[in-house]
């Protein structure tokens, strides 16, 4: 994956949970996480016009 940073910090876990009508509801779980690291210069030099990766 280019344009990402490794680090050994833990990853961000996301919840998702649906009620019986459908509407969902989420938990994320970050702290300490390696997300938080990124730097001003790291996050301008990521951005394109064509998206590199999608998470979904």
């Amino acid at each position: 994956m280019s344009g990402s940073n490794s680090f050994s910090d833990p990853s961000v876990l996301a919840i998702t949970d649906l009620s019986g009508t459908g509407q969902a509801t989420y938990t994320f779980y970050a702290d300490n996480a390696a997300d938080w690291r990124w730097t001003a210069d790291e996050l301008a030099g990521s951005l394109t016009t064509t998206p590199s990766w999608l998470c979904g």
